[in-house]
C-alpha cells in the first residue's frame, strides 16, 4: 500500500529531524526545515499522483513526537501548508480530513491559538460547527458515540486519533476513493515559515 509506505517514509523523516540539526544557527535551522518539507510535499504528491485525498491521508497517519521541538516545528509547516489553503473540492469527506488534521494541528500549537485555528478552518470550507451536527456523514465520524467513561475521556485527551479511526473505517466500509479529488501541481507548493504560519492562524 503506496499511503502506508510513504507514511512510514514521513515517519522516518520526522524522528531523524533532531539529528539533522547540528548547527545553533536559526537561519540554517529554517532552511532545513524548509527543504525537507519541500521534498516531502514533492515526494508525496509524486508518488500519489497529485491526489488530494490520498496525501491528507498519509499526513493524518504521521505520528506526533511532543516531545521533539524539531518534529514539532517540521509538522506545523507542513500542516500550514496543507491547511491554510481554500480547497477545490468541497465535500464532507474533504471537510472531514482538514478537521482531523486541525485537531492534529492543534496538538503543537498553543491554546492560545486555538480559537483563531478553527475560524480559518470554518471560513477555508466554507462551513460552521452546526454543520457537522446537520450531515449524517459529519456526525457519524467526527461525534463518534462514546460507550463509556474512559472511552469519553479517551476521546477527551486524544480526540485526532479516535476521530481518525472513524474515518478511516467509514472509507473502508464504503469503498471510497474518491478519484476525482486532484491536488495542485508541485510547481504550485510554496513553503511557509513559521511566522508566516502564525500570523495567519
Amino acid at each position: 500500500n503506496m499511503e502506508e509506505i510513504l507514511s512510514f517514509y514521513v515517519n522516518v523523516e520526522v524522528k531523524l529531524l533532531p539529528a539533522k540539526q547540528q548547527s545553533g544557527n536559526k537561519r540554517t535551522y529554517k532552511r532545513i526545515l524548509s527543504t525537507l518539507c519541500h521534498q516531502i510535499i514533492s515526494v508525496l504528491n509524486l508518488y500519489l499522483l497529485n491526489r488530494e485525498d490520498r496525501v491528507c491521508h498519509v499526513v493524518m497517519k504521521v505520528k506526533l513526537n511532543l516531545q521533539s521541538g524539531e518534529s514539532k516545528d517540521l509538522l506545523n509547516i507542513l500542516y500550514g501548508n496543507f491547511l491554510t489553503k481554500r480547497p477545490k473540492e468541497k465535500s464532507d469527506l474533504e471537510f472531514c480530513r482538514a478537521y482531523i488534521l486541525y485537531q492534529k494541528w492543534k496538538t503543537i500549537r498553543k491554546p492560545d491559538d486555538w480559537e483563531k485555528m478553527d475560524e480559518v478552518m470554518y471560513n477555508l470550507h466554507e462551513r460552521t460547527p452546526d454543520s457537522i451536527k446537520s450531515s449524517p456523514i459529519l456526525k457519524q465520524i467526527l461525534l463518534p458515540q462514546n460507550n463509556s467513561i474512559l472511552d469519553t475521556l479517551t476521546h477527551i485527551s486524544e480526540k485526532h486519533l479516535i476521530i481518525s479511526e472513524e474515518y478511516f473505517k467509514y472509507i473502508k466500509s464504503n469503498k471510497l476513493h474518491e478519484d476525482n479529488i486532484i491536488a495542485s501541481g508541485i510547481d504550485d507548493i510554496e513553503i511557509q515559515d513559521d511566522d508566516i504560519i502564525s500570523d495567519l492562524v
